[in-house]
């Protein structure tokens, strides 16, 4: 998942680039785990368990363990990488800094017109955004959300993108077919319903297939789909794919796409079309400002809400891509923007105006 890997790549980031002493703070439960994400040798502070069974009503207050355990550790600032209502809040001695991704849970909970959901998410993270010191956002996009919801605002330091180390390992179903890939999650926001239909409607044109690559994090919204398939009688040119996919296995999935699609209707960041640019392949992104603001204009985009839009742009990208010589500019502008030394250097800059604070 995205959110993950961000993390981790936070974490390596500062062992590698910044002259911090790092500590991960993690649950006895995943220390192994962790440990083997990572891939680094950090030092872990590690919780006990049994602290997550705390009643709702104590949520987000830092337990007086944790707070022993930090003093022991002698720890100045924390960084919480994913700030959500589970997170705790840490004393103001911290200058705790939260990464804010999105707003999307409340968007969502709108969409399925679960308005008291959304209210109650809503007033709790305001509750929230108020009482850390430091808020960090991924984007532009979301900061002016939180912005308007809280009254603070945050830092943007862009999302890095991981380094790729790993080869490729071929997937044999699709070895010699063209595809058209999108690699999402299948929530409703993600739009996948419209790209369906706009793949239906040049499909006659075009010898490729329609991979959607996913995970099984809501299996209604699969069946949903796969009925979807079935009932436009395509289900032998679409693939809805929910496997645990290896590294290399992305790689190559990536890599060998004739065309990369993102229709997301709403996004945080929006890493997927970057990293398929990585892979010098070409990308048609929605026009909804976050992907605007991170492709920075240099991949074609299209109305997510308009099914011939969505059709036009991915038949003229099919008939004319962009050349090789393209590409590769644009892999090499996404990969200096996004690189990790210089997601590191923007903490840094935060850290050390919040370690003067202090002093």
């Amino acid at each position: 998942m995205g959110i993950a890997n961000m993390a981790y790549n936070l974490a390596k980031g500062f062992h590698d680039y910044s002259k911090c002493q790092v500590s991960v703070l993690v649950w006895a439960e995943m220390s192994g785990f962790i440990a083997g994400a990572i891939d680094r040798e950090m030092h872990q502070i590690v919780l006990p368990d049994r602290l997550k069974d705390v009643p709702r009503y104590r949520r987000g207050l830092c337990p007086s363990r944790v707070k022993e355990l930090l003093a022991e550790n002698k720890v100045d600032v924390i960084l919480t990488t994913y700030f959500n209502l589970s997170s705790y809040v840490y004393p103001k001695a911290y200058h705790q800094i939260c990464v804010v991704h999105d707003m999307q849970p409340f968007k969502n909970e709108l969409d399925e017109s679960h308005y008291y959901r959304a209210l109650k998410w809503l007033l709790q993270s305001v509750a929230y955004y108020r009482l850390v010191p430091h808020i960090v956002t991924i984007s532009q996009y979301v900061r002016g959300d939180v912005r308007r919801y809280s009254g603070k605002d945050p830092v943007v330091i862009y999302n890095s993108i991981s380094e790729r180390t790993a080869g490729e390992q071929r997937i044999k179903e699709i070895e010699n077919i063209p595809y058209i890939l999108d690699v999402n999650t299948f929530w409703k926001y993600k739009n996948t319903e419209r790209l369906i239909l706009a793949f239906c409607a040049i499909k006659d044109r075009i010898p490729h297939h329609l991979y959607l690559k996913g995970v099984n994090d809501n299996e209604d919204r699969y069946e949903d789909l796969s009925v979807f398939i079935d009932r436009l009688g395509v289900k032998d040119r679409v693939i809805l794919d929910i496997s645990n996919r290896s590294e290399e296995e992305m790689n190559y999935l990536y890599s060998h796409a004739s065309l990369f699609v993102s229709p997301s209707l709403r996004e945080g960041f929006g890493l997927t079309p970057i990293e398929a640019s990585l892979h010098k392949v070409p990308v048609v992104v929605s026009n909804i400002e976050t992907l605007l603001e991170v492709t920075d204009g240099l991949v074609d985009s299209f109305d997510p809400k308009s099914v011939e839009s969505i059709a036009k742009v991915m038949l003229n990208a099919l008939q004319h891509p962009p050349s090789s010589a393209e590409l590769e500019g644009i892999a090499a502008h996404y990969k200096e923007k996004y690189s990790c030394k210089c997601q590191i250097d923007a903490y840094m800059r935060l850290v050390e105006s919040v370690a003067n604070m202090k002093n």
